[in-house]
């Protein structure tokens, strides 16, 4: 268990890079236009904001969290280690939400860049705090889920893999027929 906890933290700080880094993958940013819609080169369109909270895996988890408490059935003494569970998810949600705005926070500034040592220097900064508190939800999911029955795990393993493959509020399905899960 404790080997799929950490498999799904490295999974989440995996998935909180992939928004920065895929500009330089796909060529995007104002250079050369990039995967962004017409129009969406400023930092305050909504493509631009909503970026890092479609794919960052703890944004997808922290808008699933009031429901699958309700589905959970979650009893008044596994109160304690699921309030703690859930402020940790929205928390690291918050640090991911967080790092985008210090992505972006040069160019909206209106300032002269600062120096790329510092920029990379925050980003690092960054990263680590994410990583950090990504280890304590680690421990905090296991404590958890040893307050849960086994009907309750099997239920909230299944809803944390389709908060990744099926996240609520993401754009619509694409037209190959894929619908939307039911609760």
């Amino acid at each position: 268990m404790n080997k799929m906890l950490a498999a799904l933290a490295s999974l989440a700080l995996a998935m909180s890079v992939l928004p920065a880094s895929a500009q330089y993958r796909k060529g995007g940013g104002s250079r050369s236009g990039g995967d962004r819609p017409p129009g969406a080169e400023s930092s305050g369109s909504s493509y631009y904001k909503s970026s890092a909270s479609i794919t960052d895996p703890m944004a997808a988890l922290e808008r699933e969290l009031p429901s699958l408490r309700m589905d959970l059935l979650i009893t008044k003494e596994q109160g304690a280690p699921w309030d703690s569970f859930e402020r940790a998810v929205r928390d690291i949600a918050e640090l991911g939400r967080a790092r985008q705005r210090h992505q972006t926070a040069p160019a909206e500034s209106g300032m002269p860049p600062p120096p790329a040592l510092n920029l990379i220097r925050g980003w690092a900064d960054d990263d680590r705090n994410r990583s950090d508190a990504m280890n304590e939800l680690v421990q905090k999911v296991d404590a958890l889920q040893a307050a849960m029955t086994e009907t309750q795990r099997k239920e909230f393993d299944r809803r944390i893999v389709l908060s990744q493959t099926e996240p609520l509020n993401a754009p619509p399905p694409s037209p190959d027929g894929q619908g939307r899960r039911s609760r």
